[in-house]
């Protein structure tokens, strides 16, 4: 008998000592939890930011694009095209070119840098008649000393462009 009360004693202080224990964090854990919830919602306000000017972007470039393919400000070709030479935009921003190569276009543009045509004092951005632009066919003439575009000008915002039917070195 004495053993049953010992047990049932015992048993109850288990009980009693093991029981509802509440899960409370300390002062310094609940700061790192504030922290990394904070940091949560900085990072998903982040991406949502992020992808809202994507879209943005987007937009402004499919605006600017279907405006160079509908009009703007046109003119007509001369009857042979424009005559110039492929320069790089920062070069004619700064006056000072250099020759670029089939291979230097690529570079270039794979760094994320722009190549365009320079005609009478006038930098235009070529597309191709799909409306992309055509770093390509720019690379082709890159290295020649006079570059014949034929094709339509226009104006979008400010910049010229020419939608080009033929490109010839």
């Amino acid at each position: 008998m004495k053993k049953i009360l010992l047990v049932l004693l015992l048993s109850g202080l288990l009980y009693a000592c093991g029981g509802k224990e509440e899960d409370k964090d300390t002062p310094a854990e609940e700061a790192v939890q504030e922290q990394l919830d904070s940091a949560e919602e900085a990072v998903e306000e982040a991406v949502d930011a992020t992808e809202e000017a994507t879209e943005e972007v987007a937009e402004k470039v499919e605006k600017a694009v279907e405006k160079a393919k509908t009009g703007g400000e046109t003119t007509k070709p001369t009857s042979g095209g424009w005559t110039g030479k492929v320069v790089k935009m920062t070069d004619f921003l700064s006056g000072n070119y250099e020759t670029l190569s089939v291979a230097r276009v690529k570079e270039l543009v794979m760094a994320g840098q722009y190549v365009g045509f320079l005609s009478n004092g006038t930098f235009y951005m070529v597309y191709n008649a799909a409306g992309n632009y055509d770093w390509k066919g720019l690379a082709k003439v890159a290295d020649k000393e006079t570059v014949t575009i034929e094709g339509k000008v226009s104006k979008v915002n400010g910049v010229s462009i020419i939608t080009a039917t033929n490109i010839a070195g």
